[in-house]
């Protein structure tokens, strides 16, 4: 699964942060970068696009694009936390003491 987008927006910028961490370099990542590229992290993401062009793909790209094992590791670490692989809803009900946001 990829993390693409851009991931530093309002109204909370520094969620993207989280994004960054969780998610390997790629597209959007480098576009970021370009727009300000004295900043540490764009430095770091302009050099990694440097040694591995691949990255540079942004749909459909090499599996290494898309770092899925490190997200499964990170989310199997979470206790409280159960993770249905390979699973697709097919019906959807609503409770009704459930509050809609």
């Amino acid at each position: 699964m990829g993390l693409s987008g851009l991931i530093h927006q309002q109204p909370y910028p520094r969620l993207g942060d989280l994004v960054d961490e969780w998610g390997p370099v790629g597209h959007w990542n480098l576009y970021q970068a370009k727009k300000a590229p004295a900043l540490p992290r764009s430095k770091e993401v302009i050099e990694i696009m440097g040694q591995h062009p691949e990255k540079k793909i942004h749909n459909a790209g090499p599996e290494s694009n898309y770092d899925d094992e490190h997200k499964l590791v990170v989310v199997q670490a979470e206790k409280n936390l159960t993770l249905f692989l390979s699973t697709a809803p097919t019906a959807w009900r609503l409770q009704e003491n459930a509050s809609r946001r």
